[in-house]
């Protein structure tokens, strides 16, 4: 069973042009995603149907793969699965930004190719 956690949203702030200011927490560092490092093997719920009141879920098996690259101010995570009998594949780097203590994240998978997240 899931609990929720009570999570402050921090405030959201703008600079004199109107642009988002994006300020990292007070305890932001490379190590944000250590808890993530290893081989896992995932049991994985998704709905059938988005956006459409559908409460029905299929359930599948994945692995994923965490490890740290470039002197752990990077790291890279590889997702497997099969959907409908197809392999999947995913891939996620994330780059970590120690003048500004903020983190990029990259996320190309097998069907979708790449975008920012």
């Amino acid at each position: 069973m899931l609990t929720s956690i009570p999570l402050a949203i921090p405030p959201v702030t703008f600079d004199a042009t109107g642009a988002l200011q994006v300020i990292p927490s007070p305890t932001s560092s490379e190590h944000d995603f250590d808890f993530y490092q290893g081989k896992w093997r995932l049991h994985n719920r998704r709905l059938k149907t988005r956006l459409n009141q559908c409460k029905e879920w299929d359930e599948f098996e994945s692995t994923q793969e965490m490890y740290k690259v470039l002197n752990g101010l990077c790291n890279v995570d590889n997702y497997l699965a099969t959907f409908a009998g197809q392999p999947f594949e995913g891939l996620s780097l994330r780059l970590f930004n120690p003048h500004t203590r903020l983190w990029s994240i990259y996320w190309a998978d097998s069907t979708e190719s790449c975008s920012p997240r």
